[in-house]
Order: C-alpha cells, then structure tokens, then sequence
C-alpha cells in the first residue's frame, strides 16, 4: 500500500470518502453563507414611518428590563422610579411611580410611544388627549407575559429579538 494511504481502505475507497467529507463541507458552507444572509436582514430598531427607532417610555420596571433585552434599550428614554435593572436604566429620568405619571415631563421628552399596564389607564388619559401613541398592556395572567414581549418587540421595531 502506498505510504500517503491511512491504513484500512483502498485509493478508490478513500477518494469517495474525501468526495463525501467534501459534500458536507460544501453543504455547511451553504449553512452558514444562508445563516449570514438571514442575519443581514434581521430588522434591527426599524425608522418605520417615524425616520428614526421610536422613542420610549415605559412605566413598569419589567417593561424596562424587556425592553432592554430585546436592544431597544437605547430607545428608552424615561422609566418609571422603581426601574433599576438593567444598570442602563438607573441613568434615566423617572417619570411615573405606582400610582403617579409626570404627565409635563413625559410631554418635554417628545416620546413616541408611552407603554402601560391596564391599572394606569386613567392617568394615561391626558397623554392619549394631546396625542401621544400610548399602549396599554395586559398585565394578568402568565400569557400575558409572552403576549407583553411580542408588544415590546413590535412597538420597539425588535419584532425578531422578541
């Protein structure tokens, strides 16, 4: 046997074993090249029809943290008193707690949307009157918190990360 042939095969068996590991090769290369293109039009912080990634708001530390978690985090320009997770979040102004929003500052920060739970429906009201894109969360059941993260996502333009 020729001293460049492993032991335990024949030149011709061997060829097909090379064609074989080649095959796979080339069918990984494929993989990973469909992967790479998926990855290049995964949406990130979409400008929709605002011309840049929607400004927010949120008024419950979990939709801060979800926010967050999704990359929306640079999007977040306010939170609520209790919002301290992730460390990022302790930087921003606090404009709500559990049973007060600040209504003129949420208004000076120009937000583009304002997200809450069903509980701070009437203190949302005078944002919804002058304007403002606010969405309220259901905040009851286990669902419901699967259901918060699609909203977050969509909201956010992070549909994908959600």
């Amino acid at each position: 046997m020729p001293p460049n042939l492993p032991e335990g095969g024949t030149e011709p068996e061997q060829q097909e074993s090379a064609a074989n590991m080649f095959r796979i090769t080339s069918r990984h290369a494929f993989a990973l090249a469909l992967l790479a293109i998926f990855a290049a039009c995964a949406p990130v912080a979409r400008p929709s029809r605002l011309g840049h990634a929607p400004r927010i708001v949120s008024l419950l530390p979990v939709f801060t943290e979800d926010l967050f978690a999704v990359g929306a985090g640079s999007q977040v320009v306010a939170v609520s008193r209790f919002s301290d997770f992730p460390p990022a979040a302790r930087a921003l102004p606090r404009v709500a707690d559990v049973s007060s929003i600040d209504v003129e500052r949420i208004v000076a920060l120009h937000p583009d949307a304002i997200v809450g739970i069903p509980s701070q429906q009437r203190l949302l009201e005078p944002l919804v009157r002058a304007g403002f894109t606010v969405r309220i969360v259901p905040d009851d059941s286990y669902a419901d918190i699967f259901s918060g993260l699609r909203i977050l996502g969509r909201l956010s333009g992070h549909t994908a990360q959600a």
